[in-house]
């Protein structure tokens, strides 16, 4: 199954989309519980967010409620390979209207917007943002040109700091 990055299904889809991230097997406890791993269990370990407690809910809930979902990638990042730690793509619009999402909500967060499950978040991928990665979408896209142009562009800019750096000083 090929997963997609969070910000690349907001570009194909043309809206703000949801995320929803798991961590610690533990999440699932109240605060007051302790909130280790297991001995010899891993946080991001394919094993632990393919049975991740909540997780398992979740998805249940969203097959109940006939809600769309798929798993995803988090933001695609330039020179960053992640393995995949869970993550879902809800596939509801973002609007505090939307009855979908406000089903979710009320799954996912307390009534006051603050997470339901210790270490479970819901977030938002707004389209603006997930715009700045369109250059990923490129079929000629070379993550290794531009990783080379954005050390030349770095590099650039710490040579024109140094040269001012060394300018101020002369004219003093």
């Amino acid at each position: 199954m090929l997963i997609y990055h969070i910000d690349a299904i907001a570009r194909r889809l043309k809206r703000d989309v949801l995320l929803v991230t798991f961590h610690k097997p533990s999440s699932y406890l109240p605060d007051d519980e302790d909130d280790r791993l297991e001995p010899g269990e891993e946080v991001g370990s394919f094993e632990f967010c393919e049975q991740h407690p909540i997780r398992m809910k979740l998805i249940d809930f969203l097959d109940s409620h006939r809600i769309e979902w798929q798993p995803c990638a988090s933001w695609q990042v330039l020179g960053l390979i992640e393995s995949y730690q869970g993550q879902l793509f809800i596939d509801v619009p973002y609007h505090e209207d939307n009855e979908d999402y406000q089903k979710v909500c009320a799954f996912l967060e307390h009534t006051d917007g603050s997470p339901r499950y210790k270490n479970v978040k819901l977030w938002i991928m707004p389209l603006s943002v997930a715009i700045k990665n369109a250059h990923f979408d490129d079929p000629d896209f070379s993550e290794e040109e531009h990783w080379d142009l954005a050390m030349q562009l770095d590099l650039a800019e710490v040579i024109m700091n140094e040269e001012r750096v060394v300018l101020s000083q002369l004219a003093q």
